[in-house]
């Protein structure tokens, strides 16, 4: 870790999927469009399928952030666990592809920011902030949702574990973050919902302030990895927490310039 009285500026790194982007809204919005358009998911409830396919595609992603499968095997991988914890026969290519067809074109048409995310973006990037998004993906995915979003202009940096071939929670990859940004790690903030990759990641590269978020959380405070971890329900809490608390406007006071 460097010493706190250096050069290097002031940066937060935030989490994309669930932390900016609003994957909650897009699944409930896809799915739906399932029950609508596909008989045979009719007879589950929405938030069965909810769960079902929210497991599926988090398995299967952890495979392959795992280096388990390749990127084209996750999605088979997906819908086999799928149709397996709905119990149905396992799909085949035309199934797969209808399902797809369907839930990619409501998933992408609804994407938004969480609650309160552009106006915290703009804020901090007012208040002097160096803004990255850290994130588990394709490059080239998590650039476009960045975009269709309304944060990328916010952004300064966005880094995948595609770009570095590792994923969170390795520590090398908020270190080139925190390089490309010229940000120290003491001076530094990482937001995301992950408390595995995220908090976790962040702890391991001596980032001293993890912010977990997390919208049903009930405790502002969390022990984890013997570290109290500060949380946050709403992404506006950010910027009285980062612009307006008298203890980090002091350290970041003795800074260099």
């Amino acid at each position: 870790m460097e010493h706190p009285f250096t050069q290097k500026g002031k940066a937060v790194l935030f989490d994309l999927d669930r932390t900016l982007f609003d994957h909650q809204h897009s699944l409930e919005t896809a799915i739906e469009a399932i029950q609508n358009k596909l008989p045979q998911f009719s007879v589950f409830t929405k938030d069965r399928l909810i769960e079902a396919y929210d497991s599926s595609l988090q398995q299967a992603y952890n495979l392959y952030v795992g280096r388990e499968i390749s990127y084209q095997e996750k999605d088979t991988e997906k819908f086999r666990l799928l149709y397996a914890e709905l119990g149905l026969p396992e799909p085949n290519q035309d199934q797969t592809q209808e399902f797809k067809s369907v839930y990619r074109a409501a998933y992408r048409a609804s994407r938004r920011a969480t609650p309160g995310s552009i106006e915290t973006l703009a804020g901090l990037k007012r208040a002097g902030w160096r803004l990255a998004i850290v994130t588990n993906g394709q490059t080239a995915d998590q650039i476009d949702k960045a975009e269709a979003i309304g944060v990328a202009n916010f952004i300064e940096v966005i880094i995948t574990s595609e770009d570095m071939n590792m994923a969170k929670p390795n520590a090398r990859i908020f270190d080139a973050t925190l390089d490309a940004l010229n940000a120290g790690a003491c001076w530094s903030f990482v937001v995301g919902d992950d408390l595995k990759a995220d908090i976790q990641g962040a702890i391991n590269q001596g980032i001293l302030s993890p912010i977990w978020y997390n919208p049903m959380a009930e405790a502002k405070k969390i022990e984890f990895s013997q570290r109290e971890v500060t949380v946050i329900r709403d992404m506006r809490e950010l910027l009285p927490m980062l612009c307006m608390n008298p203890l980090i406007a002091q350290l970041h006071s003795f800074r260099l310039s």
